[in-house]
């Protein structure tokens, strides 16, 4: 009897956590939707993430690594390893900052080069996103996210 019990609590847990666990939920719809902006990148040699991470670095260039990493959320480690891979392919460069502690980060010809041919298939993702879930639905929910992390940012 206690064993059928235990078994019917790990049955309705995990219902649980199916149904309402935020951060699946949230991780799933992330996956489905990068697979759509990925796929429409992929021509221009860019995934998702690296175009936001182009488009991070140059709104603020020249940007040290400590401010990026902070402004994408990103820890260092993942985003030392993304930015290699930009450098690799000669979209930024990383220089010593006046502080030659700090590293400075910027677009590279190339890089401000393929952002600008990147733009229109981005902008061919989000369109279909946007058909897909209503511009409306897609407006209030960045409104939702937004307020999301400026609240956990905040703690």
């Amino acid at each position: 009897m206690i064993e059928s019990t235990l078994n019917s609590l790990e049955v309705e847990a995990a219902f649980e956590v199916r149904d309402t666990c935020l951060s699946k939920h949230l991780r799933q719809a992330d996956r489905i939707i990068m697979q759509l902006y990925d796929e429409m990148l992929r021509p221009h040699r860019l995934k998702s993430t690296q175009f936001t991470l182009l488009i991070a670095i140059r709104l603020q260039q020249p940007v040290n690594q400590k401010t990026l990493a902070e402004c994408t959320v990103t820890d260092r480690t993942t985003l030392t390893r993304n930015l290699a891979s930009l450098a690799r392919q000669g979209l930024i460069q990383v220089q010593p900052g006046t502080d030659r502690r700090v590293k400075e980060i910027s677009l590279t010809t190339d890089g401000h080069q393929r952002l600008k041919e990147a733009f229109p298939a981005w902008k061919k993702a989000q369109s279909q996103t946007e058909e897909l879930l209503g511009k409306t639905n897609v407006h209030q929910l960045l409104a939702e996210l937004s307020k999301i992390s400026i609240k956990f940012a905040a703690t």
